[in-house]
């Protein structure tokens, strides 16, 4: 063999040698370290017609560092020739360029002092420049800061050259979906229907899209992968279903901005507000505090003065489907004991939450007020004489899927009184609220009621923390309550929890819950928030006594602080994870 050609330097596919052997040319074909290739070919054509004068593929061989090919024999050459090489990978072999190919653009060499013939020896050098192909996939939309357990997308996926430049391939590739954390799942549709472990990048598909729903919170690492392409990977961030925060409104602060944070609220009819606003303070005008949802990042807290601190601790719930929450502002109540809802409810699946702030010298019945549900358009709002004086912010809580029961029990001179159920509800998924009106003065302790579900049929309310003698009064006129049962998936632990006189916090372990859908309260709605129980202090007006804030430390503990360390604190708390 006489080798006719000088050596190249080495390119993603290069052209070594060209030697003549026997009359005709033989190509040695070498390939750039990295590169992989089932084989290579090389194809000869005439320039400006394009006609195909020969072409060649050929494996290497076994122990063979280069591929050797026999590209022209037995016929003249024209005065001038196109060359062009194609590194091949697949599980065909020669028969389709797949991932990781590189190829040459073709190259015109002549051969004007031996047209017509071969010659024994001629100088060759064609410089092969590699077209670079698909590398890696990567993700075609941006990333998505959105809310957990909506649907989300469409996503898209692409492959790219080395350069980030989008790429077609030329075959059927299956791309798997997958994520860093668990309860991530992928879907086809915008529905999130129809489950899925992967999408298809098809033929002169430029990008395959897809779903996906997330119930776990933070920062997602999504992945696509579809070897031996390099793996795709975008980070989404998932913002809480439950969101929590506190504020403080120090001494003579009568309203306080409490930031959400971002991102704010994404939709404030599927959102609502758990609050408790505790205050070490005496007076109605410095412990009645009113908490609403101002604006997508900003709770505001209003109270009429005081000279106590107030400490705010807020549970921001949104939900993507599912809720429809109506905020109604009432201010003064303008004698109307009756207060109609901008839109009809559904009763069966509706609960309701309120806060107030309102004036007066002592913390009395004048305080104490039920607010409940009247029919599907109406709130009734009442203390011991009407609708009293005071600016409520009630938020009536529409949620499909759960099941309420609510009624009013008129209990008298009693330090407890049992009601019963028209329905069963599984305590497992079951919390209560309740609200009170009471006739006649009495001491502190008389005016704190906690309830408790004693079981699926029975509701127990009671005050005074075995202190009986003194806190039988006043008269307890009514008390609205409601039992909500969670749609399905979702979780309610009752948890009772006591302080003895003298502290202010406890503490308690809980069965496992994700914070970041869970949120927690007592049954007992006082103007400043559901954060109230039942207390043996009967020694001045302190509702802080009797009220805590609630904050889950940790997915198995619950902490409970009070203002006033005075007396015996009872309180039935619920830790409530969303389906």
């Amino acid at each position: 063999m006489k080798h006719c050609a000088a050596r190249a330097a080495l390119a993603a596919v290069a052209l070594t040698q060209v030697a003549c052997d026997g009359g005709g040319l033989v190509a040695f074909i070498q390939l750039e370290p990295g590169v992989q290739a089932s084989c290579v070919s090389l194809t000869v054509t005439e320039p400006d017609t394009g006609r195909l004068l020969d072409g060649r593929q050929v494996a290497r061989a076994s122990g063979q560092d280069e591929y050797r090919i026999a590209v022209y024999r037995g016929t003249a050459l024209p005065g001038e020739v196109v060359f062009q090489a194609h590194a091949l990978s697949g599980s065909d072999g020669c028969a389709v360029p797949v991932t990781l190919v590189s190829s040459s653009e073709p190259q015109r060499r002549a051969f004007p002092a031996f047209a017509g013939r071969h010659p024994d020896q001629v100088p060759l050098l064609i410089p092969f420049r590699p077209v670079v192909r698909a590398s890696t996939l990567d993700f075609s939309t941006p990333a998505l800061t959105a809310l957990g357990g909506a649907c989300l997308g469409p996503a898209g996926v692409r492959a790219e050259d080395q350069a980030g430049n989008p790429e077609v391939l030329a075959a059927d590739t299956s791309v798997a979906l997958s994520a860093d954390a668990s309860g991530v799942t992928f879907f086809s549709d915008a529905q999130c229907a129809s489950p899925i472990s992967g999408v298809l990048l098809g033929p002169g598909t430029p990008e395959a899209t897809f779903y996906f729903r997330s119930r776990a919170a933070g920062a997602i690492a999504l992945r696509a992968e579809a070897p031996p392409l390099g793996p795709g990977t975008q980070v989404e961030q998932i913002v809480p279903n439950v969101r929590a925060g506190s504020c403080t409104m120090n001494v003579g602060t009568i309203s306080r901005p409490c930031q959400i944070g971002a991102p704010g609220v994404f939709d404030s009819s599927r959102a609502f507000l758990v609050v408790q606003a505790i205050s070490d303070d005496n007076n109605p005008a410095g412990v009645n505090v009113r908490c609403n949802l101002a604006d997508a990042g900003t709770i505001d807290c209003t109270r009429y003065g005081g000279a106590g601190t107030v400490n705010v601790a807020w549970q921001l719930v949104e939900l993507a489907s599912g809720l429809r929450v109506q905020r109604v502002g009432i201010s003064g109540c303008a004698g109307a004991t009756l207060i109609p809802l901008p839109q009809a409810v559904n009763p069966a699946q509706t609960f309701v939450l309120f806060t107030a702030q309102g004036p007066g010298g002592y913390v009395d019945q004048n305080d104490y007020r039920m607010v409940h549900l009247v029919g599907n358009d109406q709130l009734e709002v009442l203390n011991d004489t009407g609708c009293g004086n005071a600016d409520l912010d009630v938020q009536v809580v529409e949620w499909q899927g759960a099941v309420v029961e609510r009624g009013v029990a008129d209990a008298g001179y009693v330090p407890s009184v049992t009601v019963t159920t028209a329905t069963s509800a599984d305590p497992a998924r079951s919390f209560l609220l309740h609200s009170a009106r009471f006739t006649g003065g009495g001491v502190l302790c008389g005016f704190q009621i906690r309830g408790r579900l004693e079981g699926p049929n029975a509701i127990t309310f009671s005050r005074g923390a075995d202190n009986d003698a003194v806190c039988q009064s006043p008269d307890i006129n009514a008390i609205a309550w409601e039992r909500v049962t969670l749609p399905p998936g979702g979780t309610s632990q009752q948890v009772p929890i006591s302080m003895a006189d003298g502290q202010t916090f406890a503490a308690a372990t809980i069965s496992p819950v994700d914070p970041a859908r869970s949120f927690t309260f007592s049954s007992s709605q006082f103007n400043a928030g559901a954060g109230f129980g039942e207390t043996s202090f009967n020694g001045d007006d302190y509702p802080g006594a009797a009220g805590a804030t609630h904050r889950l430390a940790a997915g198995n503990r619950l902490e409970l602080n009070r203002s006033v360390d005075a007396g015996i604190a009872r309180f039935t708390s619920y830790v409530v994870e969303l389906p």
